[in-house]
């Protein structure tokens, strides 16, 4: 049996002010949500990389496999996460 995987279209840069620094993912989507909307990831994409304006030193765009069955598997299980505080909130409609 073979594993199946995620198809994750990523964007990464570097800056001018640090090229030095680790490369940063400033985008991720699926293959399936591109291949609905591809203006729209070609608009995202567009888009981060104006962000940055002149502070882009290089960019590139690799394709990543995720494996699907640990992300599957923590939508399917039900999770306990500790609070770490637990404040009071207004109202939003009392704002």
């Amino acid at each position: 049996m073979s594993t199946r995987h995620i198809d994750l279209a990523t964007l990464w840069v570097k800056r001018k002010h640090d090229k030095d620094a680790p490369a940063e993912c400033l985008l991720a989507w699926d293959g399936w949500s591109i291949e609905e909307n591809w203006e729209g990831w070609r608009d995202a994409v567009d888009h981060q990389l104006a962000t940055l304006g002149a502070d882009l030193w290089q960019y590139r765009l690799f394709n990543i496999l995720v494996p699907e069955q640990p992300i599957e598997e923590s939508f399917a299980e039900f999770r306990t996460v500790p609070a770490g505080a637990i404040s009071e909130l207004d109202d939003p409609r009392s704002l």
